[in-house]
């Protein structure tokens, strides 16, 4: 019998409305970069599981160059104002959105 691990979903922890109106601040239509990131920190700090004892930031400073530096204006633009929102909503719904199934909590 193959044993599936449970799998913790932010949604799950006690500090999920904090998280959830962080994931609104990511949907305003003025939103910028800073923002994002900034945004992102403090829903990693929130939601870190890990042992360590600070989330590591590389990875959101590596999605602000990738952000500011990799794509166009207008592709910089939809990424705020239309895919980071639709992904922020789906975020917020995951209570509601998460499987049934055994191996989610």
């Amino acid at each position: 019998m193959i044993v599936t691990p449970e799998v913790p979903l932010p949604s799950s922890l006690p500090l999920w409305k904090p998280v959830q109106e962080l994931l609104l601040g990511l949907q305003k239509p003025d939103l910028t970069v800073d923002d994002l990131i900034e945004n992102m920190k403090q829903i990693s700090s929130i939601c870190d599981l890990s042992d360590t004892t600070s989330p590591d930031p590389r990875g959101l400073e590596t999605l602000r160059l990738i952000v500011e530096t990799q794509f166009s204006a207008d592709e910089r633009t939809r990424f705020l104002s239309r895919t980071l929102p639709c992904m922020a909503r789906y975020a917020i719904s995951l209570k509601e959105l998460k499987p049934k199934t055994k191996g989610f909590r």
